[in-house]
C-alpha cells in the first residue's frame, strides 16, 4: 500500500468487500480475501491516510442476517478510522 501511495494512489475505491460473511464470500467469490483479510487490508490503508469506499454485493445467497454483519463490520471500521482522525 505505501508502495501505490509513493506512486500516486490517493484512495482504494470499490474495495472487493462483496459480502463480509466468510461462509457467503467462499460462494460468491472464492478466490477473494476473507473478510479478516479485507479489513486488515482497509484498516492498514486507513492508518496509513488512504481512504477507502466499500459495497455490498447482494441479491443471491446471503440472508437479512448476513447484510446485517456487513454493515456492521463496515461500521466498526469507519469508527476506527474516525477515531484515529483518519480518512
Amino acid at each position: 500500500l505505501l508502495s501505490l501511495q509513493a506512486a500516486g494512489v490517493d484512495s482504494l475505491p470499490g474495495t472487493s468487500a462483496e459480502i463480509l460473511v466468510d461462509e457467503v464470500r467462499k460462494r460468491l467469490a472464492a478466490a477473494r480475501l476473507s473478510s479478516e483479510e479485507w479489513r486488515s487490508v482497509i484498516e492498514t490503508a486507513h492508518e496509513i491516510g488512504l481512504p477507502t469506499t466499500s459495497t455490498m454485493m447482494y441479491g443471491h445467497v446471503e440472508t437479512p442476517a448476513d447484510m446485517a454483519v456487513h454493515l456492521d463490520i463496515l461500521r466498526e471500521v469507519q469508527r476506527k478510522a474516525l477515531a484515529r482522525g483518519g480518512p
